[in-house]
């Protein structure tokens, strides 16, 4: 499909799954070389990372063990500003490496929220990879270590991402069309 519908909104496709596969697997070779002999704690953050985290992480060859964090910021095309989680399940990550995936940085307010409250249980290592990365818009200071993809200030979907909570399941990722 070249062409979605989700609500009011219509979508064109934007990176297609065999290109999303082939830059996850370099993210995991890069990971791999960066982690290799180490225990690490991957976080990763529902709900749109998700599907980054299920494609990267059969591809790790380190010791891990995986944690998953629900983070909701977004109402239909743009972020609300605040961010909820629930901070009780950082409290595993003391003295420890800690691997962040993320779907999308866009404003960066996520992961900048998420990172002040990790500091506070002192780990002893924080790695960010993120699939998608909108460099133009970041206006909070995090540190991307691995990132898949940089693009513009286009609105997507797919491959965990939603707009209304439509269409994480599209193993494709797509763009706001423009009229």
């Amino acid at each position: 499909m070249t062409e979605i519908q989700l609500e009011d909104r219509t979508f064109q496709l934007y990176i297609p799954h065999d290109r999303i596969v082939r830059q996850i697997e370099i993210i995991a070779s890069q990971l791999n070389l960066s982690f290799a002999g180490q225990q690490i704690e991957i976080l990763a953050l529902l709900d749109g990372a998700k599907a980054f985290a299920d494609e990267l992480i059969p591809r790790l060859k380190f010791k891990y063990n995986a944690h998953y964090q629900q983070v909701k910021s977004y109402r239909g095309l743009e972020s609300s500003g605040q961010i909820h989680f629930d901070n009780r399940q950082l409290k595993n990550f003391h003295d420890k490496k800690v691997l962040i995936l993320e779907d999308i940085v866009d404003s960066g307010n996520t992961l900048f929220q998420l990172i002040s409250a990790l500091k506070i249980q002192n780990p002893r290592q924080l790695t960010i990879a993120s699939l998608l990365c909108k460099p133009t818009q970041i206006a909070y200071p995090v540190p991307l270590d691995f990132v898949g993809f940089e693009i513009g200030p286009e609105f997507v979907v797919g491959f965990g991402m939603d707009y209304n909570e439509l269409g994480r399941e599209l193993k494709d990722i797509y763009q706001l069309k423009t009229q």
